[in-house]
């Protein structure tokens, strides 16, 4: 396996084109198959995205381990316990 893995294919579309597409469809100004053709954008993709909650980007990174009630928590308990430390 490669150390530094690059995706062999590309998207044929822009995020901001399939947005406009599912704006359309969403509106009726076109059907599934027509903004599929003028977008340049496979109609399974677009039929997956109607489906699904409002587009947005991918997430990176991981995920917070703490919510942040609980960070905000720990902070202060630390801080106390330099606190009671030092003094």
């Amino acid at each position: 396996m490669p150390r530094n893995y690059k995706r062999k294919t590309e998207t044929k579309y822009s995020l901001e084109d399939l947005k406009r597409a599912i704006v359309d469809v969403q509106t009726k100004k076109l059907s599934i198959g027509r903004a599929a053709n003028n977008y340049s954008i496979p109609k399974t993709t677009i039929y997956d995205y109607l489906k699904k909650a409002p587009i947005k980007l991918p997430r990176t990174g991981r995920r917070p381990l703490f919510t942040d009630q609980q960070e905000k928590e720990l902070v202060d308990y630390i801080k106390s316990a330099v606190n009671f430390i030092m003094a």
